[in-house]
């Protein structure tokens, strides 16, 4: 299984003067920015199963990036 999202923010705003709205689509907020990545790689075995996940997000910090690991087991 492959997964990905994109994270990002939508900001509407309204000029006091001449009542025109604008909006604009920006890359993430204070922490996160941009597109994560995942995947996940099932294995089965008779009754049992192995699962192992891998997940990345990018935050503005360099270097800091969010690395998530998982292992699931099912006997």
């Amino acid at each position: 299984m492959l997964r990905g999202s994109w994270f990002g923010s939508v900001v509407n705003a309204i000029d006091p003067t001449t009542g025109a709205s604008d909006t604009k689509f920006g890359s993430g907020d204070d922490l996160y920015r941009g597109v994560a990545l995942g995947g996940e790689v099932r294995v089965r075995a008779g009754e049992s199963r192995l699962a192992v996940g891998f997940g990345w997000r990018p935050v503005r910090e360099p270097f800091s990036d969010i690395v998530e690991m998982g292992v699931r087991l099912r006997f």
